[in-house]
């Protein structure tokens, strides 16, 4: 099947919430189709970014390890958008990336604690 993506950034993020919200509510409806453990790793980032947003308070060596984890993510999406050898491109792709992330991790938390989908 052939999905063509919309254009950036709302009509994108909403086709992205829509596969986030779906997954997550196979995951619990169709599971030998829908546990992949890649399917988790976006909503593993939010909950590791919320969690240990939280934590950093608690510790210097846990508020360390927290920022350097996200400096390697945030450089490495920058680093993936300099591949497009155009500035405007490259902060385009940070922010997609990171906001496409973000939207398909929440969305997939939403799909498994939804009871029915009305679509």
């Amino acid at each position: 099947v052939y999905h063509h993506r919309r254009p950036l950034f709302k009509r994108y993020l909403k086709q992205i919430w829509g596969y986030g919200l779906h997954r997550g509510y196979f995951v619990k409806n169709f599971p030998e189709t829908s546990r992949k453990p890649i399917y988790f790793v976006p909503s593993l980032f939010v909950a590791g970014f919320v969690v240990g947003f939280l934590l950093s308070f608690l510790n210097p060596i846990l508020m360390l390890a927290y920022a350097s984890v996200l400096t390697i993510y945030f450089a490495a999406c920058f680093m993936e958008g300099l591949k497009t050898r155009n500035l405007k491109m490259t902060v385009l792709v940070f922010a997609g990336t990171i906001l496409t992330h973000v939207t398909y991790g929440i969305a997939l938390l939403k799909g498994l604690v939804t009871r029915d989908l009305k679509e």
